[in-house]
């Protein structure tokens, strides 16, 4: 780029110098024909020679801008050259990995889909037998094993009473055309809630409402150890 710039700079200064030198020699010849007096003949001879010192270095100045010009052309064409290779590279690439990934998509569920194991939080109410209304919420884990049960344990707020560790098991329907089930909750085998749940997102979450009679809580879940 600097010696661009360096051949152009001296193109612009090489045709000034030119014309000034051709400017002061004639008005040198004018002063000293009006000085001496000499005659139209020789002040001719004179002009003579100074445009023939002027003529020898235009063909300097030509070949500056000629290779300045050349060079640049150059590096024209070079770069317009590799913006095009890349451009092409790049279509290649984008087509290429258009033809060869595939999106697996979910379209149905099993009792498999779920047997890794889930963190989940519930919050909600319910009302007693004697018709009191109670607040209720939990914040546990369980673990499916893939073929309909599970086993689990979590702390609970009933009423505002705090049980930490609680533990149970339970098992699980679902179903293969929407991937919603349902399961029931068993503590020494007496049912503890009964629910019904979604699977979304390639099972990595599970939404679910608890479908007592006098219940009002529902909760999610998500897998503990999500796979990238």
């Amino acid at each position: 780029m600097f010696a661009k710039e360096s051949i152009d700079y001296c193109t612009i200064r090489v045709t000034i110098l030119t014309g000034r030198i051709a400017t002061i020699r004639r008005k040198q010849a004018d002063h000293e024909r009006d000085r001496w007096g000499l005659s139209a003949k020789a002040s001719s001879r004179h002009l003579a020679r100074v445009e023939r010192a002027r003529k020898k270095t235009w063909p300097i100045v030509i070949r500056m801008r000629s290779a300045y010009f050349s060079d640049f052309s150059n590096e024209r064409s070079t770069t317009l050259t590799k913006r095009i290779a890349v451009l092409v590279a790049a279509g290649i690439l984008i087509s290429w990995n258009m033809r060869t990934i595939n999106v697996k998509a979910q379209t149905g569920c099993s009792l498999q889909s779920l047997s890794v194991p889930y963190t989940y939080a519930l919050n909600g109410s319910y009302f007693s037998v004697q018709g009191s209304l109670y607040g209720f919420s939990s914040a546990g884990r369980f673990v499916p094993d893939g073929n309909g049960n599970f086993v689990g344990t979590d702390t609970i707020s009933d009423g505002a009473v705090i049980t930490r560790g609680r533990q149970y098991t339970g098992t699980y329907t679902v179903n293969s055309n929407d991937c919603t089930g349902s399961a029931v909750f068993l503590n020494n085998n007496v049912p503890l809630a009964h629910m019904d749940f979604v699977i979304t997102n390639n099972a990595k979450n599970i939404n679910f409402i608890q479908t007592d009679n006098g219940t009002d809580i529902a909760g999610t879940a998500q897998q503990q150890f999500p796979s990238q």
